[in-house]
C-alpha cells in the first residue's frame, strides 16, 4: 500500500436503518468502522481490521446483547470474547475452525459483506 487513505460516509439502509462508516488504509491494513442505527438507538457498532493482505484480523462488535471480539490464530482457528451484561464474566470462544480465506460475517453490516 503506498499512501495513507482515509474515507467516510452515511446513508440509509433497505431497512431504512441509518449508517455511519469510515475506512482507514495505511502499511498494516485496512481498519473499517459502522455504526448502524435505527429510531435514533444504535443497531450496533462495528470495528473490522484487515491485514495488507486484505485478510481478516480482528473484529470487535457492540450490540445491546454484548461485546465480541474475535481473531484468526496462526493455527488456523478463531479466538474471541464475549461479554454479555446477563453474565458476570468473560466468556472466551477458542478454537472455531477458521481457513485463511474464511469470511466472518455479522448480521445487518455491510461492511462485513464488503
Amino acid at each position: 500500500m503506498s499512501a495513507s487513505v482515509r474515507v467516510a460516509g452515511w446513508g440509509t439502509l433497505e431497512d431504512g436503518a441509518a449508517i455511519t462508516w469510515t475506512i482507514a488504509e495505511g502499511r498494516r491494513g485496512r481498519r473499517w468502522r459502522e455504526v448502524v442505527a435505527r429510531d435514533d438507538a444504535v443497531v450496533h457498532s462495528l470495528l473490522l481490521e484487515t491485514g495488507a493482505a486484505g485478510r481478516f484480523r480482528h473484529l470487535e462488535l457492540a450490540r445491546a446483547g454484548g461485546l465480541w471480539t474475535f481473531h484468526p490464530e496462526p493455527d488456523g482457528t478463531l479466538h474471541g470474547n464475549h461479554v454479555d451484561p446477563r453474565e458476570r464474566d468473560v466468556r472466551h470462544i477458542e478454537g472455531l475452525r477458521f481457513a485463511p480465506d474464511d469470511l466472518l460475517l455479522i448480521e445487518g453490516s455491510p461492511l462485513s459483506a464488503a
